[in-house]
């Protein structure tokens, strides 16, 4: 709801980049700027939060702006926005500017995707010939290990013929008369 994640998480909202006019801000809780003004003649007390408030109220008139727009389109006969200021050319300037930012807009996540994207790319199909690579290294390296082992079995099989010749030649040198 309202650009929130339901899972939690970062959010961003698009909506929220873009800043209304102050003119149109200014139409939205009118009386903020001249009660502020009293805060800071000292006339009101500010230890009731008072001033708090205030910048609550300030805070929300861009809220409001920057959400009107779409509630405009899910409930055009909503009490609120049947408002003036909901109604003047102001607001529907800003709509469709509003409108034509979201339409036009790429959000970070799907921008960094579409920069980051061709570098995985790249360096998965780097990984991919060396890993062919080191593939053709350990073929050649168990082909000389079975090589080496036929060698060795070649020469283990020339001792013990060699040996079993030297007994044969012992055995007959000791039953010669």
């Amino acid at each position: 709801m309202g650009g929130f994640h339901p899972n939690g998480g970062t959010y961003y909202l698009p909506r929220d980049t873009l800043e209304p006019t102050k003119e149109l801000q200014n139409q939205i809780f009118p009386q903020v700027e001249q009660r502020q003004l009293r805060i800071d003649e000292g006339k009101v007390s500010t230890s009731g939060g008072v001033d708090k408030f205030l910048a609550l109220l300030h805070h929300l008139r861009r809220v409001l702006l920057q959400d009107a727009p779409n509630l405009v389109k899910i409930n055009p006969a909503h009490p609120v926005l049947q408002s003036p200021i909901f109604r003047s050319a102001g607001f529907q300037a800003w709509s469709k500017q509003q409108s034509d930012y979201l339409n036009q807009h790429i959000p970070p996540l799907e921008l960094s995707l579409r920069t980051v994207v061709p570098t995985i790319t790249d360096k998965l199909e780097r990984l991919s010939q060396q890993q062919v690579v080191i593939q053709q290294q350990l073929t050649r390296m168990q082909e000389s290990k079975e090589g080496s082992e036929e060698l060795s079995r070649r020469r283990d099989e020339a001792i013990m013929y060699e040996i079993q010749r030297h007994s044969e030649t012992m055995r007959r040198l000791q039953t010669a008369p």
